[in-house]
């Protein structure tokens, strides 16, 4: 899933490949950028693997 508004120079065929090597369930395609949101987070590990959701705050 991908929003329509989206402008991006993502390399999805690597992505693709990246997922089915990893046999993950889910890929998450995401960067880090520093921003006072209204949505929920989502945390990453070293490895990049979801390690936690939250409600809204300040975070990077």
């Amino acid at each position: 899933m991908l929003n329509g508004d989206i402008l991006t120079d993502l390399d999805f065929a690597g992505l693709y490949k990246k997922h089915l090597d990893s046999n993950a369930e889910i890929t998450i395609a995401a960067y880090s950028k520093r921003v006072k949101i209204d949505l929920g987070v989502l945390e990453t590990d070293r490895n990049l693997r979801c390690a936690n959701t939250s409600k809204s705050r300040s975070t990077r």
